[in-house]
């Protein structure tokens, strides 16, 4: 089972209003015994008071997944560094170019994994990848292949390189079924219809045109906010 929780979102919670917002994304994941945080938000003290707001530990996370060098998806990197126990840490070679000085002695540690402009698929492992960085960005999606015929979610920080290079990319991989996270400025209805099996979208943090998925009858949409939860 794959439960996914969004700790740092744009879009406040409906029914908890001590969850903060603020501009960035941040999952976590729990898959196949694996703590995964996917980006880390902008600010970390927002991140941390939202993980002990939901419960949240990760002191024992297994990896690190930055999506690409934004300040909205790296910021909060040296909070998380503070209170986990070297996971392996996955991060686009770009980073390297926007490091913080503060965060600067972590990268060189041998737990860090530098994903460069490849464009190649990397498994972390057997169920779970890295669709490799595209440009122009340098940014990377997650792959978890959750179901028995290779269903696969993918997961988005901002999709600048075009979420349909990121699925051309899993296909080696899996059948992406669902993908999560900000589709930024992404609207291909037609590519999603016609060359993908994709039918459940959870649209949020920079995702610029939600009502015209929602209008298309092919997709199941969610609305993606600070503490959303999905198991699959």
């Amino acid at each position: 089972m794959l439960r996914i929780t969004v700790l740092y979102e744009n879009h406040k919670n409906p029914t908890n209003s001590s969850l903060e917002i603020a501009h960035g994304f941040s999952a976590y994941l729990e898959f196949e015994g694996k703590k995964i945080l996917f980006d880390t938000g902008w600010h970390g003290s927002i991140l941390l008071n939202n993980c002990k707001i939901l419960n949240v530990s990760l002191k024992d996370l297994d990896a690190i997944i930055i999506s690409h060098a934004h300040w909205d998806h790296m910021g909060g990197l040296t909070h998380v560094l503070e209170v986990t126990d070297n996971p392996d840490i996955y991060i686009p070679d770009e980073f390297s170019k926007v490091q913080p000085k503060e965060i600067e002695r972590y990268l060189k540690e041998p737990y860090v994994k530098r994903m460069k402009n490849f464009e190649i698929l990397t498994r972390l492992s057997q169920n779970i990848a890295s669709t490799g960085t595209f440009k122009p960005v340098g940014e990377q999606a997650l792959l978890i292949k959750y179901g028995k015929n290779d269903e696969t979610i993918m997961i988005v920080g901002c999709s600048h390189p075009g979420i349909a290079s990121f699925i051309e990319s899993s296909r080696k991989f899996g059948d992406v079924k669902v993908i999560l996270g900000g589709f930024h400025g992404f609207k291909d209805i037609d590519y999603l219809i016609k060359k993908t099996n994709v039918s459940n979208l959870h649209m949020g943090h920079c995702t610029q045109h939600i009502e015209k998925f929602q209008n298309e009858p092919t997709f199941t949409t969610s609305s993606v906010f600070v503490g959303y939860q999905l198991t699959l």
